[in-house]
């Protein structure tokens, strides 16, 4: 039997579980005759490779594993420039199998079709981004907005915006902590430590009796929505 090892990931909650991710890849290496010898799993977004857990699931193909397992391409990357590099640099020589997209690129028909679904899987991204820019312009542009509160903002459904101070200052410590690398996990963890009140807990700034209302997947939507805003 093949050995191979498998990689999991999730950047929000709304995405498959690693619990599904996991089953999934169990029940496909067993119908393929393959032999998982370790699990790499990882929260965060597919927005880069540099992903601590994904590097060391590279690192270790060729040594006791010929391939590596993945729910589906796009837990690799949602970067088209970026997929087709690791099928370039790593999967040329050892092999890449995607349960949902059945992939497997020990052929040259499913190397090209792994290039194909990175085509599109960049495409739904980029789709998802505009359409969001567009309503928040929207939203900006009329001083209104009509769905969930954006933070950092005030203004329900049929209201105008307004700018928030506290929730300001916060957006800004967040985007910061984002662009040094820190893991939306670790920004929700220094939140909490903080004690800075999550959307809608209810909580008050001055309150430093409660916290831990923070999660990854409420920092993920804040830094999505306000990188679209741009």
């Amino acid at each position: 039997m093949s050995t191979v090892i498998a990689y999991m990931r999730v950047s929000t909650e709304k995405q498959d579980s690693i619990d599904t991710q996991r089953a999934a890849i169990s029940r496909y290496c067993e119908y393929n005759g393959l032999t998982v010898v370790g699990e790499y799993v990882e929260a965060q977004s597919g927005s880069t490779v540099e992903r601590p857990q994904l590097q060391a699931a590279l690192a270790r193909l060729g040594t006791d594993c010929t391939g590596l397992v993945v729910y589906k391409a796009d837990r690799l990357s949602r970067s088209l420039k970026d997929l087709l590099t690791l099928l370039d640099t790593h999967f040329k020589a050892h092999k890449l199998h995607a349960v949902v997209d059945k992939l497997d690129t020990s052929t040259a028909m499913g190397t090209a079709f792994a290039q194909l679904t990175g085509v599109f899987s960049e495409l739904e991204r980029s789709t998802l981004i505009e359409r969001t820019r567009a309503g928040l312009r929207h939203r900006k542009t009329t001083g209104m907005t009509y769905c969930r509160r954006l933070y950092g903002y005030s203004g329900s459904s049929g209201k105008a915006l307004e700018a928030i101070p506290a929730e300001q200052k916060v957006l800004k410590h967040i985007l910061e902590k984002r662009q040094q690398q820190w893991s939306f996990q670790k920004i929700a963890d220094w939140l909490n430590s903080q004690n800075i009140p999550a959307p809608n807990s209810g909580k008050k700034h001055k309150d430093k009796s409660v916290s831990g209302d923070w999660h990854k997947g409420t920092v993920h939507r804040i830094c999505e929505r306000s990188a679209c805003s741009q």
